[in-house]
């Protein structure tokens, strides 16, 4: 863990994934989604979220601007210290921490909000127990996330074998994997398998209420000229709600219906 620690703790990481992820038109897209959620969720006034793996808080934000209490966890003080700065008007906290070990109270928040963090997570299923954890009987999660059944990951893996010195893509039982160095760092990508995150919700007492596709492309796929085409092109995608084999990202909700002891 002190290796990831280390890696996300380099300011070029975040600034790139800035200049790639959150442009005036992922804006609009991520405004959408953020609108969707809450439509779906419907929850109620004074409802508390937790923002897993929030970053510079963008997500954080948005649930405030609805009218909520979110409280954001990452693993980069650097991160969190641009996070706080940018959400000084708004019912927000932030604290550093893993996933796999939050230290928050059993049963503390109304909604987990869970975006883009678990295809980088090394210990991927002890980071659903604790988010499972923390959330209230009857609260909900939102897992949104890229998946290993697209076609998107299928020429991901075909590219990557003719591309000599990347890392070899390992398949197991949580998805197919890979360390990728692009930002002077290592850093673990996978591509989840769907049924074995929803293995891991049922087991610690989540019922998976849909699983659906939100987003068409990794922005990070293409150079930045195409970033305003590609967003509007996910936009639209969201909208449509296309297949799943079509879409890189997926959106999965779920509802605590039991609590499992020591999960």
């Amino acid at each position: 863990m002190s290796d990831l620690k280390q890696t996300y703790a380099q300011p070029q990481i975040h600034t790139e994934w800035e200049s790639i992820y959150r442009t005036q038109t992922a804006a609009k897209f991520n405004n959408d989604v953020t609108n969707w959620l809450l439509a779906m969720f419907r929850p109620n006034p004074g409802s508390v979220f937790l923002d897993a793996g929030c970053g510079f808080g963008h997500h954080t934000r948005r649930i405030c601007e609805a009218g909520f209490s979110c409280v954001g966890v990452d693993i980069s003080e650097v991160a969190l210290d641009i996070a706080r700065s940018r959400t000084k008007r708004h019912r927000a906290s932030f604290f550093c921490g893993a996933l796999e070990s939050l230290s928050l109270p059993n049963e503390s928040f109304d909604y987990v909000h869970c975006r883009g963090v678990l295809m980088h997570v090394p210990r991927m299923k002890d980071s659903i127990r604790e988010l499972v954890r923390v959330i209230k009987p009857g609260g909900k999660i939102v897992i949104m996330d890229n998946h290993s059944h697209c076609l998107e990951t299928l020429f991901i893996r075909t590219i990557r074998k003719f591309r000599v010195g990347k890392s070899r893509m390992v398949k197991n039982e949580t998805g197919i994997e890979f360390w990728s160095t692009e930002n002077g760092e290592p850093f673990l990508v996978r591509y989840p398998h769907i049924e074995y995150i929803r293995s891991c919700l049922n087991g610690f007492g989540v019922q998976v209420n849909s699983v659906s596709s939100y987003e068409l492309f990794d922005l990070g796929r293409f150079p930045k000229s195409f970033l305003t085409i590609v967003s509007a092109a996910n936009r639209a995608a969201f909208s449509l709600k296309v297949p799943l084999f079509l879409s890189h990202g997926i959106v999965i909700l779920g509802t605590k219906v039991r609590t499992v002891v020591d999960c």
